[in-house]
């Protein structure tokens, strides 16, 4: 009974090597690569100054989702990222209205990989944000910059916080499109986005 115990034990003891063996063996093969998908909330104020003076506002908040293909040096990395926010917009002032707010984004993102921490810093060259509102539904398209830190909680789970500032290029209402200046003398939206990634 004993040595039918003691070899159960040495085959599963093999079938972990095995296991463990073939899985840091693709952790090898594969460890230059890039992948991380991740899920987070985001919030923040949005703030409207007319072409006549008149400044508006509101509160952006909802979860994205999205990730980072690239490639990591061993320190510095570099990858693309795509990402899709769903946004419930909450007017502060008279002249706005509550809106569903859908953000789709790419950016190349660029930072480096520290023991416990990493850092990063990203330039989205594709940004629009679709809004729905009661009545009505234009599109705002432009750009981004973004910093962001990175801690890593467990080996395979990371804890990022990122800060936002967008720039208006365009905006799209009624199957036109218009400089955003046309209506809008200035927009400020520096939203923050927590996220949980998976880096693989």
């Amino acid at each position: 009974m004993q040595t039918t115990i003691k070899n159960m034990k040495l085959r599963l003891s093999a079938i972990a090597i095995l296991v463990a063996g073939a899985f840091l063996g693709f952790e090898k093969a594969h460890a230059g690569f890039l992948i991380e998908p991740y899920l987070g909330y985001g919030t923040g104020t949005s703030t409207f100054k007319s072409v006549a003076g008149v400044e508006t506002s509101g509160k952006e908040s909802g979860v994205g989702f999205g990730a980072r293909v690239g490639y990591s040096f061993l320190i510095p990395f570099v990858a693309f990222d795509y990402s899709q926010k769903v946004f419930k917009f909450a007017a502060d002032s008279s002249g706005l209205s509550d809106s569903d707010d859908t953000f789709t984004e790419m950016a190349v993102v660029v930072g480096a990989n520290l023991p416990i921490v990493r850092v990063f810093a990203g330039y989205g060259f594709d940004a629009s944000a679709k809004i729905k509102g009661t009545s009505s539904e234009s599109t705002v398209k432009g750009t981004f910059t973004k910093v962001g830190v990175g801690f890593k909680v467990i080996p395979m789970v990371a804890v990022n916080l990122e800060y936002f500032m967008y720039s208006a290029k365009k905006i799209e209402s009624g199957g036109a499109e218009y400089d955003f200046d046309t209506f809008y003398s200035s927009w400020s939206y520096n939203p923050i986005f927590l996220s949980v990634s998976v880096p693989f």
